[in-house]
């Protein structure tokens, strides 16, 4: 019996806790769904859960292993032009193959509320 009240209080603090940072931190739980369904890594799910848990604010995940692991192609024609394309060339010599999971890109983070106001000049 005193286990099963024992568990009974921890899950009722789990979901109380789940639910006070739905309410405060409105959409963190759909931000993890949501880059688990992109990125298939249950491990990744798993630390964002915890960082949900501990109150951190999560961010989307950029790229869907879709479109990492689509592969663009790159050549330069005889006037010195470069060309992209989702379509491999035909004809064409030294194609360079690109995996758009392997490229070194960074995401931009918003402002927060406190620094546009410091910007803009709006402080309070």
């Amino acid at each position: 019996m005193k286990k099963s009240l024992a568990i009974l209080v921890i899950l009722i603090l789990i979901i109380g806790r789940a639910v006070w940072i739905e309410k405060n931190s409105p959409d963190q739980w759909s931000i993890a769904w949501k880059n688990y369904q992109d990125t298939e890594s249950e491990m990744k799910f798993a630390k964002e859960v915890v960082a949900v848990f501990r109150g951190e604010k999560l961010k989307r995940v950029p790229m869907s292993v879709q479109e990492m692991n689509r592969i663009v192609y790159k050549w330069v024609d005889d006037r010195g032009e470069s060309h992209m394309s989702y379509q491999k060339p035909v004809g064409v010599k030294n194609v360079q193959e690109i995996r758009l999971g392997d490229l070194n890109y960074q995401v931009e983070e918003s402002l927060t509320d406190e620094e546009k106001r410091r910007v803009l000049g709006t402080e309070q």
